[in-house]
């Protein structure tokens, strides 16, 4: 059974660094990018979950597509999924104050 849902992260947000950041290592074996789609596998209820996610509008607006694949129907397990993806990948987290320091100093730009 799919499970579909679309997260709004706190602008500025890209997925590609984002993902980049949690692989780190090109041998990282749970973690998967293909230029697009990010997958992995959730451990939610007990029950491991595949998801893949997309990026869509840009940095400004941005926009991901869930698309989780569970065994059977469970009430509660869209909103674990959304609750865990939003802290793995910081969907609340607002970057806008880092962005501005960042723009004035020569080691970041």
């Amino acid at each position: 059974m799919s499970v579909h849902m679309i997260l709004k992260p706190t602008p500025p947000f890209r997925l590609d660094i984002t993902v980049w950041t949690l692989r780190r290592r090109p041998e990282n074996a749970i973690d998967f990018w293909d230029g697009k789609t990010y997958s992995r596998v959730l451990q939610v209820h007990g029950i491991y979950v595949p998801i893949q996610l997309t990026h869509s509008g840009d940095a400004a607006s941005p926009q991901l597509g869930v698309v989780a694949e569970i065994p059977l129907s469970n009430p509660g397990i869209k909103r674990s999924i959304r609750s865990m993806l939003t802290a793995m990948l910081g969907l609340n987290v607002d970057l806008r104050n880092f962005y501005r320091m960042a723009r004035g100093d020569a080691y970041f730009i």
